[in-house]
């Protein structure tokens, strides 16, 4: 299932009327994870007035959560929650710190300055398509893994042989398109399964 998330780690910096806010986007597999990394920012900045979250950790966008983190009632948590179900984002999670300049910003001040900080740290992270692989390995000797070019490899690493990770929707299209090439089936390997960004051209990539 194709979903649309963050492809990295982004970042924002906003001064608004004496007030500093600083806002992460990143990636996260669970509500657990979301959480974890939440406290390690809340951490981080321990002298922070607020740090304000929203996160949905599944893949269809029921597992989520968000707080105000003591501002007023739907100026933080709220507006960030809907910018990503806006986006229609997953595993995807928001953070802004806010460090208090004095200044009252009012209910509609500070839901702007929290929308607008988390969607600079969205659009910071790069959001990109991904979609659920299987990963495979393929050993050869040097020789066989030289006549192998197909689509969904994603890396090679070299040793005593060739060890070829591919990533698939379907184990028997990727044996048939290696044995096209090699003139046998090859013996893969299952070794798991993996959520990967997809290029321009609808491949998948490992990162």
């Amino acid at each position: 299932m194709t979903y649309l998330a963050v492809g990295a780690e982004g970042t924002a910096e906003r001064s608004i009327r004496k007030s500093r806010f600083l806002g992460f986007a990143f990636g996260v597999r669970s509500a657990q994870e979301a959480e974890a990394r939440i406290e390690a920012i809340r951490a981080r900045y321990s002298d922070a007035t607020h740090v304000c979250y929203a996160y949905v950790a599944d893949a269809l966008g029921n597992e989520m959560r968000f707080s105000d983190d003591g501002e007023p009632k739907g100026t933080a948590g709220l507006p960030m929650l809907d910018l990503i179900r806006n986006e229609a984002l997953r595993y995807t999670a928001v953070a802004v710190v806010r460090y208090f300049g004095g200044v009252k910003l009012g209910t509609g001040g500070l839901l702007r300055a929290y929308t607008e900080t988390a969607a600079a740290a969205i659009e910071a992270a790069k959001v990109r398509p991904f979609d659920r692989y299987r990963i495979y390995e393929w050993t050869a000797d040097y020789e066989t893994a030289a006549k192998i070019r197909v689509a969904g490899e994603l890396e090679r690493a070299y040793g005593d042989e060739v060890r070829v990770t591919f990533a698939a929707a379907d184990e028997r299209e990727l044996a048939e398109r290696i044995a096209a090439e090699l003139g046998a089936l090859p013996k893969l390997k299952l070794t798991g399964e993996r959520d990967l960004p997809i290029d321009k051209d609808g491949k998948p990539v490992w990162n």
